[in-house]
């Protein structure tokens, strides 16, 4: 583990309670693929079919793309051994975070989008939640995260 990991787990681990584990695993669906099917279903019902495809399609991209990135670098999750309070398990490899690459996609392309600064504002805050919450509840590294931002803003770039 890099000095900056165990850095950053220490910092953001030293806020932990049962009220912030639960804050924590909420949000963390924000990153979730699942999640984001819903959203897009519910998009696709409410008769915007042309952007639930669109989104769909950037969606699908990012977790192709994520999961090459995975196995290609193989790092294993951080665990107990680190010492490190592990909250959630995962038994696939570690980087890029998946959730947090999931979030830099769909909430930055969003943003990007509405061409909103209030809205490019929000995103902006809840992909560095997404990210932090990957990190306290104990399945992913900072450096970890960071790549997952990485790629999901490429893959965002690549839906504009």
């Amino acid at each position: 583990m890099l000095l900056v990991d165990q850095i950053a787990f220490n910092l953001i681990q030293s806020i932990s309670s049962p009220v912030m584990d639960q804050a924590m695993q909420f949000i963390s669906l924000l990153g979730n693929a699942v999640f984001w099917l819903i959203v897009i279903a519910v998009i696709y019902w409410s008769g915007r079919k042309k952007e639930s495809l669109f989104l769909s399609l950037g969606l699908t991209l990012n977790l192709i793309v994520t999961g090459f990135f995975k196995e290609l670098i193989a790092r294993p999750r951080p665990n107990e051994f680190d010492s490190i309070r592990i909250i959630e398990k995962s038994d696939s490899f570690s980087m890029p975070s998946g959730h947090a690459s999931v979030a830099a996609t769909m909430f930055g392309f969003n943003a990007v989008k509405a061409r909103n600064a209030l809205v490019g504002l929000f995103a902006a805050i809840l992909i560095v939640l997404v990210m932090i919450s990957r990190i306290y509840l104990g399945v992913h590294y900072l450096t970890d995260v960071l790549a997952g931002l990485i790629v999901g803003l490429i893959v965002a770039l690549i839906m504009i």
